[in-house]
């Protein structure tokens, strides 16, 4: 019963505190100040502060604020990586900035999952050729993965 109190305590400090961060972020005017808020959400790691990481990817137009964002997935990345797949879809998109993408392709890297295999099978066709050798290299090694048992 402790038990289940501590980590429900832990949980909503976690939540207040990502709460707390958002509400910094909204704040802040700053480009550096933005960054540090949303690394420091990325080390709260709870699905409070990676909700806030995705709606302030999709309210910024700032390419250094998203790219940061990006990279921070793989340390809030859970058990359901559906969240962050999405982003990580958008950021590889052929029409955003080459760090951006370059980013999301290492994210996909570092979070080293199957369930990135239908991200990287939208690359096999990318017109940038680092990105589709990328691309190919995971879909072999993750297509282990779909004919197993």
């Amino acid at each position: 019963m402790a038990e289940a109190e501590a980590t429900a305590a832990s949980q909503k400090e976690s939540k207040d505190e990502a709460a707390a961060l958002m509400a910094e972020f909204e704040k802040a005017s700053d480009e550096a100040d933005q960054i540090e808020i949303a690394q420091q959400l990325a080390i709260n790691a709870s699905p409070a502060a990676r909700a806030n990481l995705e709606r302030i990817y999709r309210a910024t137009s700032n390419p250094s604020l998203k790219t940061e964002i990006i990279q921070s997935l793989a340390l809030v990345a859970s058990e359901n990586l559906e969240p962050s797949l999405v982003l990580l879809r958008d950021a590889v998109a052929s029409g955003q900035p080459a760090e951006l993408r370059e980013a999301a392709i290492g994210t996909l890297r570092d979070l080293n999952h199957p369930a990135t295999l239908p991200v990287w099978k939208m690359l096999l066709n990318d017109p940038d050729d680092e990105a589709r050798e990328a691309a190919q290299q995971a879909v072999e090694y993750y297509s282990i993965f779909e004919k197993a048992p």
